[in-house]
């Protein structure tokens, strides 16, 4: 085997090693963040926002953004409810994609998807949670978001490899997507920063002193 060869094999493999290794990590990632953000479900949907490092949450019917370089995309949650006795939870969202740049969300041309999230009973294998039959994937066009349960969505996904793809989401008092405006000053916009601290704000007081 020449050495040309032999190196092209090893920078196969260190790529292929490189790329298990992100997404084992990403996978402990989300089920550590599941599980912080597992008891904060009543907390984080009646009234308030919750900004955190790798989520934000929005109470049902106000509107969520997202946007990555000039495609736009708004999210809202229509509906939560859960079965106890299976202990699974659902969700039901409408999504509405813009890719032109214009930022309208409220013409002819946007994309609009109307789906239902779910969220089995783990099962467990080799002592990781499996979730059988789920539908976490948020879906934005031609861009799927994590979510986490209830009015939550990630900021992070990292399943390909080798870099992650970046986006940002920005929380609204808006509830309907003709009042929408994605060049609004008072919109905030928020990236995943591992730094930032867990924040609540009442939806109310969301865009106070920025009217």
């Amino acid at each position: 085997m020449n050495t040309e060869k032999r190196i092209s094999i090893k920078r196969f493999a260190i790529t292929s090693i490189m790329c298990v290794m992100t997404v084992f990590l990403m996978m402990k990632s989300h089920r550590v963040m599941a599980n912080q953000e597992s008891g904060n479900i009543a907390t984080d949907n009646l009234k308030n926002v919750r900004i955190a490092p790798n989520i934000i949450s929005v109470p049902i019917e106000n509107i969520l953004l997202f946007r990555k370089k000039a495609d736009y995309c708004a999210i809202k949650f229509n509906k939560f409810w859960n079965d106890e006795e299976k202990e699974e939870s659902y969700a039901s969202y409408v999504s509405y994609y813009q890719n032109n740049g214009t930022g309208n969300l409220a013409n002819n041309s946007v994309e609009i998807i109307k789906e239902n999230l779910y969220k089995p009973k783990p099962r467990y294998f080799l002592w990781h949670p499996v979730w059988i039959g789920a539908n976490f994937n948020i879906k934005c066009g031609p861009y799927l978001l994590f979510w986490y349960g209830r009015g939550r969505v990630s900021l992070r996904n990292t399943y390909e490899c080798p870099a992650e793809k970046l986006y940002e989401l920005a929380p609204t008092i808006w509830t309907d997507i003709e009042q929408v405006d994605v060049f609004d000053s008072r919109i905030k916009w928020y990236g995943y920063d591992e730094k930032r601290p867990i924040v609540y704000v009442p939806i109310d007081q969301l865009w106070d002193g920025n009217e």
